[in-house]
Formats: C-alpha cells, sequence, structure tokens
C-alpha cells in the first residue's frame, strides 16, 4: 500500500524534473556606465536542460529602453543559447533596474539589469525661484 501511495509522487517529480526548460546562469546582470556611453550591452547564457526542445516565444520588455533577442527560437535538449540585451542610457541617471520576461511554451523567466549611471551635468541649485513681491533681481547657477 505504501508503495502504491508513492508511485503518483515519483510521476509528479519525475514530471517536473523533465519540463526543466531553460536554465540561465544568472537572474541578474549589473553594468556601470561611463559619461561618454550611449548604450550598454550584456549577454544572459542558459541551458536547455530538459529531455524536450524549447522555443523561445517571446521576451516581454519593462522598458522601451530595452532591446532584446536569443540567438535562435528553438533550444534541443542540452543546448546552450545566449539572450543578448542592449539597454539605451537616454537621459536616465543614477541607479536604473530594468526586467524582461523569456516566454518559453508556459514557461515564464524574469530577468533584470542594473545600470549605474553618472550624472554627465549637475546644476546647483537644481530651482531657482522669484517669489510675488520681490525684487526681480538675476539668480546664480553652477554647472559642475
Amino acid at each position: 500500500m505504501k508503495t502504491t501511495a508513492l508511485i503518483p509522487l515519483f510521476v509528479l517529480a519525475m514530471t517536473l524534473a523533465c519540463a526543466a526548460g531553460l536554465k540561465f546562469d544568472t537572474s541578474t546582470i549589473e553594468l556601470k556606465a561611463t559619461p561618454s556611453d550611449e548604450q550598454l550591452e550584456a549577454q544572459f547564457s542558459f541551458k536547455n536542460t530538459g529531455d524536450s526542445e524549447v522555443e523561445v516565444t517571446d521576451i516581454d520588455i519593462s522598458c522601451s529602453c530595452l532591446k532584446a533577442s536569443t540567438d535562435q527560437k528553438v533550444y534541443a535538449p542540452g543546448a546552450s543559447g545566449k539572450l543578448d540585451v542592449i539597454f539605451k542610457l537616454g537621459s536616465f541617471t543614477g541607479y536604473q533596474k530594468k526586467a524582461l520576461t523569456v516566454v518559453a511554451g508556459k514557461e515564464r523567466k524574469r530577468l533584470e539589469v542594473g545600470v549605474q549611471i553618472p550624472n554627465v551635468i549637475t546644476i546647483t541649485p537644481e530651482i531657482a525661484e522669484w517669489h510675488i513681491g520681490e525684487d526681480p533681481e538675476p539668480k546664480s547657477f553652477k554647472v559642475l
């Protein structure tokens, strides 16, 4: 009786192991930009650890600043692949973390790219105010 009760658990465990799908080396990549960078590139490596082909059907991105593509669409069992990501810096400054989700069949894998972007210029003070009734005197700014 005890052996019969264990058979469904064994079948479930084997099904989950066989459906392992894409296994990524890391789920987060951290980058550091320089003031002259317009975009940064990153690459996620992965492997199909399952026993059947896996097709990457979509890559959902959280920001129009990201572009992502895989080196192929279908990965045989045991095959390795690469997901190339381009982060366009635009007017971002400071630390930015953007997400993308790889969709392969029913599997969804969330990945993140974190980027530290330096300020190209700093203006102090950030805001100049003239109050009602105040003399309209010139205000000074420092650009660093």
